[in-house]
């Protein structure tokens, strides 16, 4: 089997080539025939001069070149027996990532589609380039059970075609806890983490807010900031919103309590990280995000998780694998943080719970999960017609205001 996956240039790059290695694996293991599998990925960047980079195993395309987009659908037509798209609207080029439509309008193979954002509340171009791929798809994939159901609700996807497969993570080194702890010397330390690519989002400032307090009892604590500018936003403004945390530390007379690590981090040490530590903390402001990449992490990694109650929060959450705190409410974080660290019996509950779930997340179970998809899409029943004359609800199109020709006049 041929499968050609398309994803950011922006993403987790061992996350995917441990999603890539894994399908291989479960491919060899649960497949009965002799065929092998083929994996081409192309990654999508904004900074490239060349548009359209063939290689034996990558392409590179410049999302903001509109031609390459067909130039794609011709290569994966000729070279795939199955496209797997991995989608969020600031991947590909255009409004809402619009240039992913004549890709997947002129794309003849069968195509399944992972969705990582999903508005709840989606503007008119948000609902057109999100139909219109689920209408071209055999299969979507969402990675939260509220995601399928605004998939079902909001965009009217039959759900017969909807699958849930849940984020996929690296399965942690079996170095013991306390031997990780050591050799990162967090032994005389409780450690607060958080992770993920830095933006105002995050909300930062409710942990620093909270240090004060939490410093004054315990004169150890450490909190620990994993992250660099996200590439699909505003860098400076990522940029101002780090000065700002490092200011605001300043302020609150808590530098030294600090670390930023503003390199890339592997999977590896990620997942060591996520297990040595005391608390996972997922200070988010955003009630309304549906995916989170981190949160996962630190589930597979048996972390004991403190999170403000955002959608996906709710759902990972669920079970007694995490403790809640209010949005914004950095007095209410640092008592429960104080509370937890009196109650190790507790806490431990939270990560053999969270550790418990999280073996479902590891990429083996993952990638087969995929696997199943793609080999189901492509032994039944495709037809290998000409695309649809009507790929989208041309009504959703934003209408256009003519009046300015009046005063031409």
């Amino acid at each position: 089997m041929r499968v050609i996956v398309v994803a950011s240039q922006h993403g987790n790059k061992t996350g995917l080539a441990n999603f890539l290695e894994s399908l291989r694996l479960a491919y060899a293991k649960f497949n009965q025939s002799q065929e092998k599998l083929s994996v081409t990925t192309v990654l999508l960047d904004s900074h490239l001069d060349t548009c359209f980079i063939k290689g034996e195993s990558l392409i590179t395309l410049n999302k903001y070149d509109l031609n390459a987009y067909v130039d794609l659908a011709e290569f994966v037509n000729e070279q795939a027996d199955v496209c797997l798209l991995q989608h969020n609207f600031k991947m590909f080029g255009g409004q809402e990532g619009a240039y992913v439509l004549p890709f997947i309008y002129n794309l003849k193979v069968p195509l399944v589609s992972a969705f990582y954002a999903v508005e709840h509340e989606p503007n008119k171009w948000q609902q057109l380039v999100l139909e219109s791929i689920a209408y071209k798809s055999k299969r979507i994939i969402s990675m939260s059970s509220l995601g399928v159901d605004f998939l079902e609700h909001i965009y009217k996807i039959p759900r017969q075609k909807i699958v849930k497969i849940e984020h996929g993570v690296h399965e942690p080194s079996s170095v013991t806890r306390l031997n990780l702890r050591h050799t990162l010397g967090y032994t005389d330390k409780k450690v607060l983490v958080s992770y993920g690519l830095l933006r105002r989002q995050k909300g930062y400032e409710m942990v620093i807010n909270a240090l004060p307090a939490i410093s004054h009892y315990f004169p150890e604590i450490k909190y620990i900031i994993l992250g660099d500018a996200h590439p699909d936003t505003n860098e400076l403004a990522d940029e101002e919103y780090r000065n700002y945390l490092k200011l605001l530390a300043e302020k609150k007379g808590v530098s030294k309590y600090i670390e930023f690590v503003e390199h890339y981090v592997t999977e590896d040490d990620l997942m060591d990280v996520l297990v040595a530590c005391d608390f996972f903390i997922a200070p988010h402001v955003d009630e309304h995000q549906i995916n989170s990449g981190t949160l996962p992490h630190a589930i597979g990694a048996g972390a004991a998780i403190i999170s403000t109650p955002f959608w996906h929060a709710n759902e990972l959450l669920d079970d007694q694998r995490g403790v809640f705190v209010p949005f914004k409410d950095a007095s209410v974080l640092a008592d429960k943080i104080l509370s937890l660290i009196r109650r190790p019996r507790e806490v431990e509950v939270l990560r053999q719970n969270a550790a418990l779930y999280g073996q479902q997340l590891f990429w083996p179970k993952v990638a087969h999960k995929y696997l199943n998809v793609l080999l189901d899409v492509r032994n039944h029943g495709y037809d290998k017609a000409k695309p649809s004359s009507q790929l989208f609800n041309l009504t959703l199109l934003p209408k256009v205001n003519f009046s300015f020709i009046d005063k031409l006049m």
